[in-house]
């Protein structure tokens, strides 16, 4: 007797996270860096390393690469420290995009470092050369002097064009402070006439150190000087060569202004004239360094500024030529995202964050602080609810006005609602009329009142919507807001000057409204199901801005109305499908799923055909006829399968036909206009269409499955609600062939769970014979 198989216990043979494997590669500085005994090790071939990154440390790691490149012995230990230590000061790691790990949590699966010098070694070395280069004279016919002067500034130039791509890093700029190079940096800008390019260089190390905590009082006066001359000369502001030099001048003013220090932030305020700088933000690929940094600069000035400035500034914010700032800085964000590869392209809402378009997002905020401060407001004002009071909606309806004070005291967001409701009430007061007389009109016709809906409960709900999308209340996720930046920059108010100014926050809410009142139905939705329709809106308005790409309000409204809920549930079920078989058993389940699908689509097609075998009498449709006094057809599908028969049994002499199956070229259903019918029509091969019709529509829908499921040309035009049941089958299928696999839970997982005990037998069945004496009356 064979014994029954075992199951195989599972093992997982992965990595744990915490082990990460990598490369490590020679930086080729080092062959001129170390000294010519030392260099042989540097040939070998790429080191292969496995990190355990919970006992790892950053030393050990350097002293492993140190031993492996035979570099341990490069520089002389010091008395008082450590082999590891030692090697850590003075060997390092650089990544892909040359900058410095400190940290080992960086690492990843596949990583390649680049063994080279530690930051203080490497500032070191890069200062020494400019003085162990011999000078050579950049022109033969020029004097003694003029060589020397030539080629002291271009090794000095050269020796800065080194040391800045580090100038992001704190600890390259921080290891320039410990060895003592910083105050003679800073020295040079007391030369007398700087090149322009030694000034470029050295303000873009400026920026470095003071980001890396340098204080300004270190700072020469001749810095500022410069800076001045910069932001307050309108003729270097057009000039491409003074181009980074302005860049970084901006970046030093953005610093001080984000500073601790006071008198720094008040002088960096004097020098900032907004209007000048404004138009130096242009959609030229050029000028997207400069664009990014005045960026900065804009929202550092206004929350550094306050009181009366900081009020002139947001007039400033929302008038035209800002906004036209905004959409220019715009077009540098999304070059950004086409060149920048996604990280997860599946993700429904991902967007490419950067500290440009963080920048942009904080400005734009800037010009919705009026909506947040009314959003953060928590009662609503005696005068606010006054004005609402007078709307039409409740001027007859005492328990309505009631409703009514009560949300708008108790609601945190009663105060943006009524902001919002009192623009419509005064800019779209037909269409308030024309909802109100609507809900006038389904009491009339015996509706029920929880059918009616009510306008201040859906306009809160469509509020929290507008709230949530717009980061109006401090949320994190701006992506809809970043997506939607064209719509928010429309100008819709118009001054007296003729000038258009404001944002189309309010014309969104109406949009947001309108759509809710068409969800209210589409949706049949009753009173107290309101958050239920705002869920819908809020995927609508993701999908629209998402695929759509719109531009104003209004081609937003257009897509939004496109949208049909009944679509959107088919994609949410299938979606939610997807995602069910996706969960824990990663592509087991789809595979499986397209393995079962053709059993199951043999299922539906089988029972189709056999409901066109019992026959089914259609009322046949005659051109010039009505359809009550048309003859009947028996329609039926033999036995064999290999005919179609068809017999007239309400007049005539009950004659018939029969229509082989492999003439039938197609079958569908026509929906007239109109209260007509919907018809079958059927095609067959060199005769005339036939045409006939019923009530029954789930009739028509089976017989037009199985007639199509009959011939192998047509066997894929299913029907909607067929191919929904071959999935419903599929899944049950699915499921049920799971349940036999041997659970990876342990039983010590596994919660004991006593089986619900059955209810116990009434003690009467008295209610069963009063129903069959109700049923038999």
């Amino acid at each position: 007797m064979l014994t029954p198989a075992k199951h195989l216990k599972p093992v997982d043979t992965s990595r744990p996270a915490h082990v990460v494997k990598g490369g490590v590669v020679v930086d080729q500085r080092l062959f001129q860096w170390l000294p010519a005994n030392h260099r042989q090790g540097l040939t070998a071939p790429p080191l292969l390393m496995q990190v355990d990154l919970s006992k790892e440390t950053m030393a050990k790691l350097i002293s492993k690469a140190a031993v492996a490149y035979a570099v341990n012995e490069a520089f002389p230990c010091a008395e008082d420290s450590s082999p590891s230590s030692n090697l850590a000061a003075n060997f390092g790691f650089l990544d892909g995009n040359d900058v410095f790990i400190t940290s080992l949590s960086r690492l990843h699966n596949g990583f390649t470092l680049r063994f080279t010098l530690s930051p203080e070694r490497l500032v070191n070395q890069l200062w020494t050369e400019r003085l162990e280069r011999p000078l050579v004279a950049t022109s033969p016919t020029a004097d003694a002097a003029a060589p020397a002067a030539n080629s002291t500034a271009a090794l000095f130039d050269s020796t800065l064009s080194k040391l800045s791509p580090y100038t992001g890093q704190r600890v390259v700029m921080m290891a320039l402070d410990e060895c003592a190079i910083t105050d003679e940096l800073l020295a040079v800008y007391e030369r007398n006439e700087l090149e322009r390019s030694t000034t470029e260089l050295l303000m873009g190390i400026t920026c470095g150190l003071i980001g890396a905590g340098l204080e300004w009082t270190r700072l020469p006066p001749k810095v500022f000087e410069i800076i001045e001359g910069l932001i307050k000369t309108p003729s270097l502001h057009g000039d491409t060569n003074a181009n980074a030099s302005l860049v970084h001048a901006v970046r030093l003013l953005t610093l001080a202004l984000e500073s601790e220090d006071s008198s720094m932030c008040s002088r960096a305020l004097e020098l900032v004239c907004l209007p000048a700088l404004c138009p130096l933000v242009s959609r030229q690929p050029s000028a997207e360094r400069l664009s990014h940094a005045l960026l900065g600069l804009f929202r550092a000035v206004f929350h550094a500024s306050s009181g009366d400035h900081q009020l002139g500034l947001k007039e400033y914010f929302n008038e035209p030529v800002f906004k036209n700032v905004l959409l220019a800085a715009s077009v540098h964000v999304e070059r950004e995202s086409a060149l920048t590869p996604s990280a997860s392209s599946s993700s429904l809402h991902h967007v490419i964050h950067s500290t440009f378009k963080s920048c942009l997002l904080d400005l734009l905020q800037i010009r919705l602080s009026d909506y947040a401060a009314a959003a953060a407001e928590e009662t609503c004002s005696t005068d606010t609810i006054k004005k609402m009071l007078d709307m039409k909606e409740v001027e007859d309806d005492d328990d309505l006005r009631a409703e009514w004070v009560a949300t708008l005291r108790e609601n945190p967001r009663a105060t943006l609602t009524s902001r919002f409701l009192l623009y419509m009430h005064k800019n779209n007061g037909e269409l308030l009329e024309n909802w109100r007389k609507e809900n006038k009109l389904r009491l009339l016709c015996g509706a029920r009142l929880s059918t009616c809906w009510q306008l201040l409960p859906l306009a809160m709900n469509v509020t929290e919507v507008v709230v949530g999308l717009l980061a109006i209340g401090g949320q994190e996720n701006r992506d809809w807001l970043w997506l939607a930046l064209p719509v928010l920059l429309e100008d819709t108010q118009q001054t007296a000057s003729g000038g258009l100014v404001g944002l189309p926050v309010e014309r969104l809410f109406v949009t947001c409204m309108e759509r809710t009142h068409a969800l209210w139905t589409e949706m049949a939705t009753v009173r107290g199901e309101e958050e239920q329709v705002a869920t819908v809106l809020t995927e609508m308005l993701w999908l629209v801005v998402r695929n759509r790409g719109v531009k104003t309000v209004a081609e937003l409204a257009e897509g939004l109305r496109s949208l049909s809920y009944d679509k959107l549930r088919e994609e949410w079920d299938d979606d939610l499908r997807k995602r069910a078989d996706s969960d824990e058993m990663g592509g087991f389940v789809t595979e499986l799923r397209r393995k079962l699908e053709p059993l199951a689509l043999s299922y539906v097609t089988t029972n189709r055909i056999n409901s066109i075998k019992m026959g089914f009498q259609f009322k046949k449709i005659v051109k010039g006829k009505q359809v009550k006094d048309s003859a009947g057809e028996l329609w039926k599908l033999e036995g064999n399968g290999n005919f179609l028969t068809i017999r007239d049994i309400d007049f005539g002499d009950g004659s018939s036909q029969r229509i082989e199956v492999k003439e039938i070229t197609g079958a569908v259903i026509e929906r007239p206009k109109g209260n007509a019918l919907a018809r079958l029509r059927l095609f067959v091969a060199n005769a005339p269409d036939l045409l006939v019709c019923t009530e029954e529509e789930a009739v028509l829908r089976s017989w037009v499955d199985g007639l199509n499921s009959l011939n192998a040309s047509t066997h894929a035009l299913l029907s909607r609600e067929a191919k929904a049941l071959v999935q419903r089958l599929l899944t049950m299928e699915v499921r049920i062939r799971l349940l036999s696999l041997p659970s990876s839970m342990k039983n010590d997982d596994l919660i004991d769970q006593s089986p619900s005990l059955a209810p116990p037998l009434p003690t009467s069945f008295k209610w069963c014979t009063d129903a069959l004496k109700k049923v038999h009356v």
